[in-house]
């Protein structure tokens, strides 16, 4: 599960097992608000939206 976080302007993932989360992995901290986080369920890269006026769009690409 990814998570923008836009109080802590960061973006992780969290590793899920049942209700618990097991690992936490920042992905970015550009100390910018986030907004949203979603993935391509074809190129599996992530979206990031930033909260500001003419703010860019972030794209992460998956590791190889």
């Amino acid at each position: 599960m990814f998570v923008a976080g836009t109080a802590k302007q960061y973006l992780a993932h969290f590793t899920v097992d049942g209700r618990e989360v097991t690992e936490v992995t920042p992905l970015l901290d550009r100390g910018q608000r986030l907004r949203d986080v979603t993935m391509s369920p074809v190129s599996g890269h992530l979206y990031v939206a930033v909260d500001a006026d003419e703010a860019p769009i972030y794209r992460i690409a998956p590791s190889e």
